[in-house]
């Protein structure tokens, strides 16, 4: 593999801290089944895979790989540490469920819930990122990235997109570059409501200010949304649209 390609798989596998996930994975070994700990595996993968092409649109992050690992680690924990914290009930729901059904299947509960984590878990380093870039505490802006996904419904339409067909090559492209478009939105969408009350620290007060300023553009953002949700099979044309709509908030 090109040496920029290894260096980024290195940095986020240390960021992420998954080396541990993965002993006590294979402590399970003749405990659970084997496709319980492939499912871990496979989950830790897309995750590692996810965050390796971050770092790689983000050349600086991986010329100087320890600095990166620094910068990146402690906010990246802290979002998988307080993750339900932030999210919206239905979704702290899903986490509830995905934990319960590997403990279920024998797995302790901690890593049954930093398996369900995650997927949430990539967020945190955009949130490190939009942090740094805004000079709010983690905390801040990681209520107001969850908060803002939860309330227009990000999560839902990522989930849309994962369920898109990729019977070709092509069609696999479109579905990873729509999910990436997601998390697009949701990094412009944080950096919006941030900026427009600089002084302002909790969470729900920035929404408050930013949704009150967006009111009708919002009002037509839901509809298209609830409109969307309610059909039984989103294609790739609706989702492209829905996410439009949304970009145009920012």
């Amino acid at each position: 593999a090109p040496p920029d390609i290894v260096r980024a798989y290195l940095g986020a596998r240390e960021v992420f801290d998954l080396v541990p996930l993965w002993l006590s994975n294979e402590a399970l070994d003749n405990q659970v089944s084997v496709d319980t700990q492939n499912g871990i595996v496979l989950a830790s993968m897309r995750l590692l895979v996810r965050g390796t092409v971050w770092l790689l649109q983000h050349r600086d992050a991986i010329r100087d790989l320890d600095a990166t690992i620094k910068r990146f680690s402690p906010g990246v924990a802290e979002v998988a540490g307080s993750l339900e914290s932030w999210l919206a009930p239905r979704e702290r729901e899903e986490i509830d469920k995905a934990t319960a059904q590997l403990v279920a299947q024998g797995a302790s509960q901690p890593l049954a819930q930093r398996v369900a984590r995650l997927d949430a878990q990539f967020s945190g380093l955009d949130i490190v990122e939009v942090a740094e870039e805004t000079r709010r505490p983690v905390d801040t802006v990681a209520g107001v990235y969850f908060g803002i996904g939860g309330r227009l419904n990000l999560g839902w339409l990522s989930q849309q997109i994962t369920t898109l067909p990729a019977d070709t090559h092509w069609q696999g492209l479109a579905r990873v570059a729509l999910r990436d478009d997601v998390t697009g939105v949701a990094r412009g969408l944080t950096r919006s409501v941030l900026q427009l009350s600089p002084a302002e620290q909790e969470p729900a007060q920035l929404m408050a200010a930013w949704e009150a300023q967006r009111h009708f553009q919002l009002q037509r953002s839901r509809q298209l949304l609830s409109d969307l949700q309610g059909t039984s099979n989103a294609d790739l044309a609706m989702l492209s649209v829905a996410l439009r709509e949304l970009r145009a908030l920012i």
